[in-house]
């Protein structure tokens, strides 16, 4: 039994709240949300919004409707970006005084269509939320009237303010509900939904192709005035490619000992006599090993605890980055060389050099060549790219082998799966619509798509592999309700937002809504 404001509910339509549990079940949510979230509430002193947020007409959106609105925003927000959660760039302050005043303008709608929630149904709502509810269930007016001061209601306001919302989510059922959905739409959601293609293809990317640059278009390149910025620019971005330092690529086993940088586990009980013979011992088995035989000898021996996964693989470094008895050891080597035992503070190192790569230090006019052959090699590599494509589907469509080009290419044959035509994307391929439209396009197995689709980079040769063809018939009573139901649902959607929508310009249009523009100097970044 729910009692509140004098009026007690026993027994009340729970059939009408079932039927209706998604809207119900959002303002629940809402409600709860506001139990729990309290931080980065705006400050309504002199910094601070002065005032209504908004007037819709000869309605008022109040700080305090914008201050709950505006919790809940910010706290959903924070859990969905996490670490890059900014209320600056997200403009939660605008977003949730427009989102306040479209719900506002929906409200005014079902009014004038004649939509309205009654005192009744706001009670039968509020008895099937555990607000103000205690431990065991029962309605307790203290816990209720401390929820309302915690989220600045009043009994009145929290009334009004799921008056309105209850009114909306009517007018929203209302309208989504009224959708006919003939029998032949339904057969065709079906087929839709039922009907399955899998799709082989070959993806040729801008950034993969082979490209031939003659020395011939360097020096026509070279030539004309214009391009000497985009070789200076080239230079100045791209400035590790001309000038970096000379680095050795290498792998290294390490025997720690007592008092060594590090030392830990029995390594840090080793005398460093037991560490040094321990090393040398390291060092004659090592020698000559390939470089798969160093990363074992490297798991069974090396004290650095990374290096027993790696192999004892330290990648490529400068002379800078390692300690100075390391480096001079390393820098000093042959590729495929294994060092005697290196001293430095962490102990006694083994180590293979794998490559050495030299210091580069061009001038920009050194670098004019190499830099005009790889601007010319992007210019071109779209046309290149699909030059290609275009030969792989031209032996798709001959019913050739398309093997050989592909290996001497580095490309894959590659499919999909099966997939509904009815899904918004193809699998690894993307949402891309003249993709689907091709592909629906009088499908069938073995069709190849008649020409190369081209998007984001990349270029596509396609053929149809599988078609599952489903029959209008198989489709059952039950499902054929279910696919109604839903498509009735989304037109229905479509519906209400536009029409939402209509609604919104025309109060736009005769400036019906103002705003008070303190409130968006929230989303500003000293906010």
């Amino acid at each position: 039994m729910f009692k509140w404001k004098n009026k007690t509910l026993d027994g009340f339509e729970q059939e009408k709240i079932k039927k209706n549990f998604l809207p119900y079940s959002i303002l629940v949510a809402a409600l709860f949300a506001m139990t729990f979230f309290g931080v980065c509430t705006p400050n309504s002193g002199p910094s601070g919004p002065q005032g209504p947020a908004a007037y819709v007409e000869n309605e008022v959106i109040t700080f305090k409707e914008f201050r709950r609105a505006y919790e809940i925003q910010t706290e959903r927000l924070r859990g969905q970006y996490g670490e890059d959660f900014d209320p600056a760039k997200l403009n939660i302050a605008r977003n949730t005084l427009q989102q306040l005043v479209g719900a506002r303008i929906d409200y005014l709608l079902a009014q004038e269509l004649g939509v309205a929630s009654s005192e009744k149904e706001v009670y039968e709502f509020l008895s099937n939320t555990n607000l103000g509810k205690d431990e065991s269930g029962e309605f307790n007016p203290e816990i209720f009237q401390n929820w309302l001061s915690r989220n600045y209601y009043s009994e009145a306001t929290l009334f009004e303010e799921l008056e309105r919302s209850l009114t909306v989510q009517k007018l929203n059922k209302l309208v989504t509900d009224s959708n006919f959905i003939p029998s032949k739409a339904v057969e065709l959601e079906y087929l839709m939904a039922e009907t399955k293609m899998n799709v082989e293809y070959v993806v040729v990317a801008d950034s993969n192709v082979k490209v031939s640059v003659a020395e011939g278009e360097i020096d026509e390149f070279l030539g004309v005035e214009s391009n000497g910025k985009k070789i200076s620019d080239y230079f100045e971005k791209n400035s590790d490619e001309f000038n970096s330092p000379e680095k050795v690529t290498a792998n290294h086993i390490l025997v720690a000992f007592k008092g060594s940088r590090n030392a830990a586990g029995d390594a840090a009980k080793r005398s460093k006599e037991s560490a040094k013979k321990l090393a040398e011992k390291v060092y004659n088995l090592a020698k000559g090993a390939t470089d798969d035989k160093f990363r074992d000898l490297a798991k069974q021996y090396t004290d650095d605890q990374s290096g027993k996964n790696s192999g004892g693989d330290l990648g490529s470094f400068t002379r800078q980055m390692m300690v100075k008895e390391f480096s001079d050891a390393a820098f000093s080597m042959n590729v495929g060389e294994v060092s005697k035992p290196v001293e430095s503070p962490f102990g006694f190192h083994v180590i293979k050099v794998r490559d050495k790569i030299e210091a580069v230090n061009k001038t920009l006019d050194q670098s004019k060549r190499d830099i005009a052959r790889e601007i010319l090699k992007k210019e071109m590599a779209p046309t290149a790219a699909k030059e290609l494509a275009e030969k792989i589907l031209a032996q798709l469509k001959a019913k050739k082998s398309v093997k050989d080009l592909l290996k001497s290419n580095g490309l894959e044959l590659d499919e999909t799966g099966l997939f509904a035509i009815s899904a918004g994307f193809v699998p690894k391929i993307g949402a891309n619509e003249e993709i689907r439209a091709k592909l629906f396009k009088e499908p069938g197995a073995g069709k190849v798509v008649e020409a190369v689709v081209s998007f984001g980079g990349s270029h596509y040769a396609l053929k149809v592999k599988e078609f599952l063809r489903a029959a209008s018939d198989q489709i059952q009573s039950e499902k054929k309700q279910q696919l109604a139901d839903r498509a009735g649902f989304s037109q229905g959607y479509k519906f209400y937002s536009a029409l939402s929508k209509s609604n919104r310009d025309s109060f736009d249009e005769r400036n019906a809504i103002k705003y008070n523009d303190s409130y968006f100097k929230l989303d500003s970044p000293q906010n």
